[in-house]
């Protein structure tokens, strides 16, 4: 929800940039939270860790009761669609040109993402680390992925505003597949993690491009339930990741980073083809829909 009112907030122009905010602020507070979580849970106890994470929702939702103050042209939208009965149904959001692909795209760049949680713990005590240091090395490799993914998304929403998202988004995807294939032929912890923090410096810009066409391609009226169609695309790729990428694990590690690369490769092709990429000209800076 918080992206759906983060792109209703701004200007059209400023969409991406707005959820790229929203995307850093997610990604710093899972690389973050953690971090706080266990220190809580050591000091005072696991109850202390819930309760900390409680008092912050009440913060969060406090804060959107007295700071959020939607626009006048989303309340005057909302009630056209109530009275006009203008509302769009999922076949309609389903048939809007290019929403397909965005949805596909979400779903590898979330699946990638999720895959690393289980695979670089796996990874690194394969390395033969030392038993003691298999933890902190992994949150070392984690952090940096997670803060490189922040630098990207706030990157990749400076990009669009001169270059087509098509475009921008083609080039993470292509360097995201390669990325994932060098991970393939790394040995050391040291390698692994250098090669996650560059590949972090691209896919976190992913979902960012994907949700900015999304926002795109559909009415403004009728944004928050295409958001929510997206997010469970995204959600199920989130799911369904940590599983299968075990299941590919159990028979090789690098079997399943070469999953990835393959997904990515798949993501690149459907932007090329689908989402206008190919289009040299820079009128293709318009994503798709939003022409004439």
């Amino acid at each position: 929800m918080a992206l759906t009112l983060a792109s209703l907030s701004v200007p059209p122009e400023r969409t991406t940039r707005a959820i790229a905010l929203v995307q850093s602020a997610q990604i710093l507070g899972q690389m973050v939270g953690p971090v706080f979580g266990g220190l809580m849970a050591d000091h005072w106890g696991i109850r202390a860790a819930f309760w900390g994470s409680s008092g912050l929702a009440v913060v969060a939702g406090v804060n959107m009761l007295l700071m959020y103050q939607e626009s006048p042209a989303s309340t005057q939208q909302r009630r056209q669609r109530r009275t006009g009965g203008t509302t769009m149904r999922f076949r309609d959001i389903f048939g809007t040109t290019g929403f397909v692909p965005i949805l596909l795209v979400l779903f590898v760049g979330t699946f990638a993402q999720r895959s690393y949680q289980p695979l670089i713990p796996l990874f690194v005590a394969s390395t033969g680390a030392a038993p003691g240091t298999v933890a902190s090395v992994t949150g070392l490799i984690v952090a940096g992925g997670a803060l490189a993914a922040t630098l990207s998304a706030t990157l990749a929403s400076r990009l669009v505003v001169s270059l087509p998202h098509a475009q921008v988004l083609v080039v993470a995807l292509l360097a995201c597949a390669g990325g994932s294939g060098l991970l393939v032929c790394s040995h050391t912890a040291l390698q692994f993690g250098l090669l996650r923090v560059a590949l972090g410096l691209f896919d976190g810009g992913i979902l960012t491009l994907a949700y900015g066409l999304g926002a795109s391609v559909i009415p403004v009226a009728n944004r928050a339930s295409a958001f929510g169609v997206l997010h469970s695309g995204a959600q199920i790729g989130s799911a369904v990741s940590p599983m299968l990428s075990g299941v590919l694990a159990a028979v090789s590690l690098r079997l399943a980073f070469l999953c990835n690369a393959a997904l990515f490769c798949g993501g690149t092709v459907v932007a090329w083809h689908w989402l206008g990429a190919r289009q040299a000209d820079h009128r293709s800076a318009a994503p798709p829909g939003t022409e004439g």
